[in-house]
């Protein structure tokens, strides 16, 4: 990996005047600014539909694309739309804010809309693109047709022949439901179709898409519907193991995710295909990819069904070195991104080093006073990504301005903070790291504070995921100070 420094900015963070960042004119500038800034990469956060919480990492789908991502301004100009379908339409009254609930009441019916006036104009486009995406795309339809048919339940409350996938309810379903699998299909057709031009415009640019594996998809989900023997489930289809992590820094009681656990033994008599077949979309959409909760695949924390806490889970056996070796066995040497943070054993650190993939160091985890941290700069080594921060993290600003006072003297006695600046030369630390390559969160390129924070883990609050840019907030001078940081520690 040359050395090189990218932003981290989810899509819907990026201003718009419908609602949330999207795959249009807005994306292909922030493309553009990266470009002028010297950044080599723009690193994403998952970019299937949402779920609980409006979390990018509780979908329902490994591989479906987030129908708000869809420009609104691409369909207008393709024909598809005209300004008076969407223009009209209240997406929110803060531009600093998604509003979730108008999103989720308006932009459906604006996508319907758009595939009615298409009629059958794009059924060639969309017929080949679901023919060479058959693996995933025919049961992800299917999924979202009956889920609307049933109401919006979960696939564990459906009447028990869909539930469980009987041959003959399958079949009723599809012929019942064709319309509505047509209008999935599109949706995804012209997700595809957008991210493909993005990414196109992004190469020629010199800039790398980073995207994000999560580790473990939601419980509602296709993949858990259609694919059932891979996970530890109740005989309903509802997980028999959850998911999640023990007490730490971030949570007296750990956290609870919900999501099911794999069944590893099952998936190793499958030869790994579903986690293959996730890499097969990952590496057509991504030059690098961050994969979500590296340790769990040493060591899982599993949690009973209807547990009070995390306090009531432990840790079990991953698949360890045999998913990589089944992974790299089809696709050659992974492009990864593994993300080690937490607390590590040594059989952790002996599988990253096995994999070569780089790890990540975090600056605010750094400064524990009496405490050498790997996360400082001077313990970084070449094959890692040194971080300012994460999305799970309070920007820069908020996490000096919160330091307690022994802590914040260590940051600024080893950091040589300025009064004046104290967040530019936190960014300048990560751009000095060691570390091939240094990736920065937008809301710290202009030292916002805590109210531009992304997420806070382990909590359901509304202000999580829904920070944005505004228009006109990154420009010229911003482009130039990361440009003058790139030259000055070799990362242009």
């Amino acid at each position: 990996m040359k050395r090189k420094f990218g932003i981290l900015a989810h899509l819907s963070m990026l201003p718009s005047p419908n609602g949330i960042g999207a795959l249009g004119a807005d994306a292909v500038r922030f493309v553009d600014f990266l470009a002028e800034a010297g950044a080599g990469w723009w690193q994403m956060l998952p970019l299937g539909p949402t779920g609980c919480g409006n979390s990018p990492y509780q979908s329902d789908s490994a591989f479906a694309g987030n129908p708000f991502f869809i420009d609104l301004d691409t369909l207008c100009w393709d024909g598809l739309l005209s300004h008076e379908d969407y223009r009209s339409i209240d997406w929110g009254s803060e531009p600093s804010r998604v509003d979730y609930q108008k999103l989720g009441a308006s932009r459906e019916m604006v996508l319907r809309r758009a595939f009615e006036n298409a009629g059958t104009s794009l059924d060639g486009e969309v017929a080949a693109f679901a023919e060479e995406n058959r693996y995933w795309l025919e049961d992800y339809a299917l999924f979202c047709a009956i889920r609307k048919g049933q109401g919006g339940r979960p696939f564990y409350d459906w009447p028990q022949p869909l539930r469980d996938r009987e041959t003959a309810a399958l079949r009723r379903a599809a012929e019942e439901l064709e319309a509505e699998t047509r209008f999935v299909r599109f949706v995804q057709y012209e997700f595809h179709r957008q991210f493909s031009h993005l990414r196109s415009h992004a190469a020629q640019r010199g800039v790398g898409l980073i995207g994000d594996l999560p580790i473990y998809p939601a419980a509602d989900s296709c993949d858990v519907w259609a694919n059932r023997e891979l996970f530890s489930l109740l005989p309903d289809g509802r997980p028999a193991l959850e998911a999640g992590v023990p007490p730490d820094a971030f949570s007296q009681d750990g956290q609870l995710w919900g999501n099911p656990v794999y069944d590893w033994r099952a998936m190793k008599q499958a030869d790994y295909f579903w986690w293959r077949n996730r890499f097969k979309m990952a590496i057509s959409r991504f030059d690098l990819i961050r994969m979500d909760h590296f340790r769990g695949f040493d060591e899982f924390f599993a949690v009973p069904s209807g547990a009070a806490s995390a306090r009531d889970g432990c840790w079990m056996p991953g698949p360890g070195m045999e998913l990589f070796d089944s992974l790299q066995r089809e696709f050659g040497p992974l492009p990864v991104i593994a993300e080690d943070l937490g607390i590590l054993t040594d059989s952790v650190r002996r599988l990253l080093l096995e994999t070569g993939f780089p790890g990540m160091r975090v600056l605010q985890f750094a400064f524990t006073p009496g405490f050498e941290s790997g996360h400082l700069p001077h313990r970084h080594p070449e094959n890692a990504v040194c971080y300012t921060g994460t999305h799970d993290n309070d920007t820069a600003a908020g996490f000096l301005a919160g330091l307690d006072p022994e802590s914040r003297d260590f940051a600024e006695s080893y950091l040589r903070l300025s009064a004046q600046a104290p967040v530019f030369d936190f960014v300048s630390s990560a751009f000095a790291s060691p570390c091939n390559l240094c990736i920065v969160p937008v809301q710290d390129l202009q030292a916002l504070g805590s109210g531009a924070r992304f997420n806070t883990p382990g909590t359901l609050n509304r202000e999580n995921w829904c920070w944005r840019l505004v228009p006109g907030q990154l420009g010229e001078t911003d482009a130039k100070i990361l440009r003058k940081l790139g030259g000055l520690y070799f990362r242009l």
